[in-house]
């Protein structure tokens, strides 16, 4: 399913604007050269706001976890 989500970001995005991180980071890729440096970069930034969301919400993520487990 991730290819899949891949492929179609990559086909029906035809500005630079409407792009995806992960296609974006893709084209890092050349034909005869790979620019790693700048796809790890790319990595970290592009994860940054997961991990601000997950800092910033914590309390609800947690307290939506356990509110299935808890009886009563």
């Amino acid at each position: 399913m991730a290819w899949d989500e891949f492929f179609f970001a990559l086909i029906f995005t035809s500005t630079n604007v409407a792009k995806t991180v992960p296609v974006a980071i893709a084209e890092y890729a050349g034909r005869h050269a790979v620019d790693i440096p700048g796809m790890m970069s790319g990595g970290v930034i592009g994860g940054f706001a997961a991990v601000i969301l997950a800092l910033i919400f914590q309390r609800y993520i947690v307290r939506g976890m356990t509110a299935g487990a808890v009886k009563g």
